[in-house]
């Protein structure tokens, strides 16, 4: 990613997302309307390049996904306007409505502010309450054009000024661990090899040759899963090959199901020595992975998951270093409270969002607001992507380039870092 380019963009958005704002604060409906709609265009192309509008001859324009942003930004630059006329008070109702749409999993947060972590993280909150980050951030263009006076406005921005500056996260480091990881990407794999057991051959060569790593930790995969006989047959065979050569005795394993044993979800499978434990997915994709916007009970032969509130999901200690995992789509939502950890592991599958141009962006935002929602505390957020590149982001917010061009290429690839750990 050019870091110019990449600044210049999301400046312009950013400048267009505080002039949408200046807008709704004149209360001009019908200018509202355009200003929206031209910024929820831009924005989307931004996030999404040719996955939401093509590069043909005849571009061909993703609709659901146009009608989707449109409605989410026609409704927080209307509300600003209903609210603007509070002054402080608006601001505040405003802010938080925006951010209940992420709290409550209607919508991932969707503020531009969030892609300048990338190269301004010491200027933006960093507190260790992710959605009250969103609140700050939120609040930023809406406390400068609300209707309040001057001086007021100057005495909220500085307070805001002083959360920021605050927040700024400081762990209190004791030592620094060296710690290796493996991240197999399982779909680049089968793209690059026709034969399901040379997997299996391969990946006990990898690991052979690796004697000395840590952790090793899998894609969010449709390869391994209970949902059909042949996959099921598939997965129980990758259990038995780890327990079989006595794998699991010398690594960490983080593997990644859809769908294990009776838990029909997303799940992330912890295995060392003797213990299994199951994370699961939390935020499932309406209409995708789960039949409406309801949470539904479904049989693990449906073609939908659910997500059974009676398992809950674990932090791991390896050796001192505290690891949090997370699946894809449930990395994008702030929490409201969040374990202090060293590591996040976050499993992914983008691969259908890969339509051409802007897919390297979007994966790398898409690591941005991982570590923004679910990796604030964390050293190193390690976002494991199916079909090749992977996102490693340090306690600096700085993606690891050399690392993300070699994941686009290898399967298995070996990640050394150190960790800082009290």
């Amino acid at each position: 990613m050019n870091e110019k380019i990449y600044t210049i963009e999301t400046f312009t958005v950013i400048l267009m997302y505080f002039f949408c704002y200046y807008v709704a604060s004149n209360g001009k409906y019908k200018i509202i309307v355009y200003c929206s709609i031209i910024f929820s265009v831009v924005f989307t192309y931004f996030v999404f390049g040719e996955f939401f509008i093509s590069h043909n001859i005849l571009p061909t324009v993703n609709f659901p996904l146009f009608c989707s942003s449109a409605i989410y930004f026609l409704l927080i630059f209307f509300l600003f306007s209903l609210c603007s006329k509070y002054g402080l008070y608006g601001v505040i109702i405003h802010s938080s409505t925006v951010c209940a749409f992420s709290f409550l999993g209607l919508i991932p947060p969707l503020n531009p502010l969030i892609a300048l972590y990338y190269s301004y993280s010491s200027y933006l909150p960093q507190t260790e309450i992710p959605i009250v980050n969103l609140l700050i951030l939120n609040t930023i263009p809406t406390v400068i054009f609300c209707n309040t006076r001057t001086l007021n406005k100057l005495i909220f921005i500085s307070l805001l000024i002083l959360m920021i500056s605050l927040s700024q996260y400081n762990t209190n480091v004791n030592h620094k661990k060296n710690i290796k990881i493996a991240v197999v990407q399982v779909g680049l794999y089968f793209e690059q090899h026709d034969s399901i057991s040379s997997f299996f051959q391969d990946f006990h060569s990898f690991l052979k040759s690796n004697p000395d790593i840590d952790m090793v930790a899998f894609s969010e995969n449709n390869v391994f899963t209970y949902k059909k006989e042949f996959n099921r047959n598939l997965s129980k065979k990758l259990l038995d090959f780890i327990i079989e050569n006595n794998l699991n005795k010398k690594h960490h394993f983080f593997l990644s199901f859809n769908g294990l044993g009776n838990v029909n979800n997303v799940v992330t499978l912890y295995l060392h020595k003797e213990k299994q434990i199951i994370n699961q997915k939390i935020k499932l994709i309406p209409f995708v992975e789960k039949e409406g916007i309801l949470n539904k009970k479904e049989d693990i032969t449906s073609n939908y998951f659910w997500f059974d509130r009676s398992l809950k999901n674990s932090i791991f200690n390896i050796e001192g270093v505290f690891v949090n995992t997370s699946i894809c789509f449930d990395a994008l939502f702030p929490q409201i409270a969040l374990d202090n950890t060293n590591l996040t592991i976050i499993q992914s599958n983008y691969s259908l969002l890969n339509k051409g141009y802007g897919f390297e962006r979007l994966q790398k935002l898409g690591g941005l607001l991982s570590k923004f929602s679910v990796g604030i505390s964390s050293n190193l957020v390690i976002n494991i992507q199916n079909n090749g590149g992977t996102i490693v982001i340090n306690k600096d917010w700085k993606i690891d380039e050399s690392l993300y061009l070699r994941s686009k290429v290898e399967p298995f690839i070996i990640l050394e870092k150190n960790i800082f750990i009290a």
